[in-house]
């Protein structure tokens, strides 16, 4: 009975991962779509950028013409502000598309970047804990700094967990050598 019991308990938890699973692909996939849909309009407004069909603001009408022909001054006030509306329309669009393109890949990044650790944590299970993580980070770039050299900026161009992994045993290797001098000298 109790063997049945933890059998179903497995079933039911497998079927809440999966459906929790297919939720976040749903959302991803919606995600995804939007982002295209963006950079299409991003295309598009480029495009038009490039081949001049950005809004093009006409000069302000001349005070002479405000003299001469008042009714012509005031049509011609009113496209004025109509141009620097539809230009301003136009950069506010661009402006925003850029936004969810920075946003976009932001998240694309972040996505990466916590597929990366889980990878890392099923070859590094301390990888897990955020402390411990932490520490294996500090260690990871001390002793990257110390054996290789490795600046700031170039310790954060790592971010695949393959890229981790094969400095981890670089690192480590590279201690057990010296490690091996002092113990020569010890002997």
């Amino acid at each position: 009975y109790s063997g049945q019991k933890y059998i179903q308990k497995g079933m039911a938890d497998n079927a809440s991962a999966k459906k929790e699973l297919e939720t976040e692909k749903q959302n991803f996939a919606q995600q995804q779509e939007q982002v295209t849909q963006e950079r299409q309009a991003l295309l598009q407004m480029a495009q038009q950028m490039q081949s001049g069909g950005m809004p093009q603001v006409p000069e302000y009408p001349s005070e002479e013409l405000k003299t001469s022909d008042p009714l012509g001054f005031s049509h011609a006030v009113e496209d004025y502000r109509r141009a620097v509306e539809k230009q301003q329309e136009w950069k506010q669009k661009v402006q925003y598309i850029a936004e969810q393109e920075q946003l976009a890949n932001q998240q694309a990044e972040q996505n990466f970047l916590s597929q990366q650790a889980a990878r890392v944590a099923e070859w590094l299970p301390e990888f897990k804990n955020d402390e411990k993580r932490k520490l294996f980070v500090t260690d990871l770039k001390d002793k990257s700094a110390e054996f290789y050299g490795l600046t700031e900026e170039q310790f954060r161009t790592v971010k695949t967990s393959e890229e981790i992994m094969i400095l981890n045993d670089a690192l480590k290797w590279k201690q057990l050598q010296k490690n091996k001098a002092n113990a020569t000298k010890k002997a």
